[in-house]
């Protein structure tokens, strides 16, 4: 005989298309194969756990197995926590990219400025490119500081006007000159 509360049945009838109710046993449905084989074929462990797809939803089965070998079904609509893992391990690497981007610059202007020896003019050039990629980089870490905010309390983002034209001419200032280099045109 099986048991199982409104949760339960919610979420089998999600995934199998089957309307369980109350007191009957639950129908075989080829969404939850591995359960049934993992119960035949017992290897002597007492848990199993997968995740199963279904409509566009994520559900976390996880099964116990106990001394008098009932066991108990657990299933837990994962799909909202699993957009979440995504997007974030999406945003860290974009982090990660968008860090190397500037320390990569300053790393290469300060090289040109150990190993040549320029003029004033030019060594004052890469000076102010170096410091303003520094602070890129503190920018970049003061929007990951915001973001953890924003994810810890959302009603305190705020929004505000950015002006793409200055960005824009910040990025032709960075790069201009490789761009120029390789016969790359950045139009505005």
């Amino acid at each position: 005989m099986a048991f199982f509360n409104g949760l339960f049945k919610h979420s089998f009838n999600a995934i199998t298309g089957h309307n369980v109710t109350v007191g009957q046993n639950l129908p075989e449905s080829t969404q939850f194969d591995k359960v049934t084989d993992f119960l035949h074929n017992n290897s002597g462990y007492n848990y199993f756990e997968t995740l199963v797809m279904v409509h566009g939803r994520e559900y976390m089965l996880r099964l116990n197995i106990f001394e008098d070998s009932s066991f108990e079904i657990i299933l837990t609509d994962v799909t909202a926590k699993e957009k979440t893992r995504k997007l974030k391990q999406e945003m860290t690497g974009n982090i990660a990219h968008e860090l190397r981007t500037p320390v990569t610059s300053i790393r290469g202007f300060l090289e040109i400025l150990l190993s040549n020896e320029l003029g004033a003019e030019k060594t004052r050039e890469y000076l102010k490119r170096a410091y303003m990629q520094t602070k890129t980089l503190s920018e970049l870490i003061s929007d990951m500081s915001l973001l953890t905010k924003i994810d810890e309390d959302r009603e305190a983002a705020v929004l505000e006007k950015v002006n793409i034209g200055e960005v824009i001419e910040h990025v032709k200032a960075d790069i201009g000159s490789a761009l120029a280099e390789n016969n790359i045109t950045l139009y505005s």
